[in-house]
């Protein structure tokens, strides 16, 4: 799942990927909805660079599913690249 952006298109200010959705951080609902599908052992997760060692990595470590939390790169096809290379 690549959620590495900066929020530049929805302004730039808060990452959308954080914001609260009815109690919970977007990227936290989504996390859990790739989760339950049929077919998907593992989800990985593409944060910021820096996020990946802070607690908002740390929260994503321990939903169900979430094999890995991994580095995204300057631009999005970067950061599908990084989570291409990811083997688990």
């Amino acid at each position: 799942m690549v959620a590495g952006g900066s929020s530049r298109r929805f302004g730039g200010a808060r990452a959308k990927q954080y914001l609260d959705l009815l109690g919970r951080p977007v990227i936290e609902r989504a996390v859990a909805g790739l989760a339950r599908c049929p077919g998907v052992d593992a989800v990985i997760v593409v944060v910021p660079p820096a996020d990946v060692r802070g607690p908002r990595a740390a929260s994503l470590r321990r939903l169900d599913g979430v094999a890995a939390v991994v580095p995204g790169g300057d631009t999005r096809s970067r950061s599908v690249r990084a989570l291409s290379l990811i083997h688990i």
